[in-house]
């Protein structure tokens, strides 16, 4: 038992390894002013029905309570780049990821990122903590930010399910107004937040 618990513990550390070394992620935005050639990037991704609170738990003690689970389960991945990625690289050890979108479910982010058109590819979760077993969220879709916008928002993206971590619908919606409440709070008055909603891509 001893020893399963320590290779099962070195097959984590290897795979925290190799993400921290092929995934650069969008980096959150610090402030109003963001670098030339970049903005911000405001939107929200949720699951419907939500994680219930021993899938979001799942293996809370983790391996000689060395990590959190909780770090990684309800929270989600996505590529994305500047040009449409005809096929996903699952293994995620490709420049697709270069750019990777890294939110918590149900909770506003604020990204910054290359003030251009983006493309959202397809998205990955941990289903349980302890396994690492994955659920790929399907993408297809892109914004483009209006000239001269230094902040955007993209939506709410909802995901509907089954209990087998099947996707039945995908949803963008526009919650723009309580977006721009939270996006006001943070970073005050002094530049807009554009609209600039996700498209499905045919």
């Amino acid at each position: 038992m001893v020893n399963l618990y320590k290779t099962g513990f070195l097959c984590l550390v290897v795979a925290m390894v190799q993400a921290c070394t092929t995934m650069k992620m969008m980096p959150d935005a610090a402030s109003a002013q963001a670098a030339d050639g970049k903005l911000i990037v405001v939107g929200k991704f949720e699951l419907n029905p939500p994680l219930a609170k021993v899938e979001k738990e799942s293996g809370k003690k983790g391996f000689l309570n060395t990590y959190n689970p909780a770090d990684y389960v309800n929270t989600v991945y996505f590529s994305a780049t500047p040009q449409a990625a005809e096929k996903i690289d699952q293994s995620m050890m490709t420049p697709q990821w270069n750019n990777t979108l890294h939110a918590t479910f149900d909770e506003t982010y604020f990204k910054e990122s290359d003030a251009q058109k983006t493309y959202i590819n397809a998205g990955m979760t941990y289903v349980d903590a302890i396994s690492m077993d994955k659920a790929w969220l399907p993408g297809f879709m892109s914004f483009t930010p209006p000239a001269n916008a230094k902040a955007v928002y993209i939506g709410t993206v909802r995901y509907t399910r089954d209990d087998f971590w099947n996707i039945t619908k995908v949803q963008v919606i526009d919650e723009y107004k309580s977006a721009k409440t939270e996006f006001e709070k943070r970073f005050g008055k002094a530049i807009r937040l554009e609209k600039a909603l996700l498209r499905r891509e045919k």
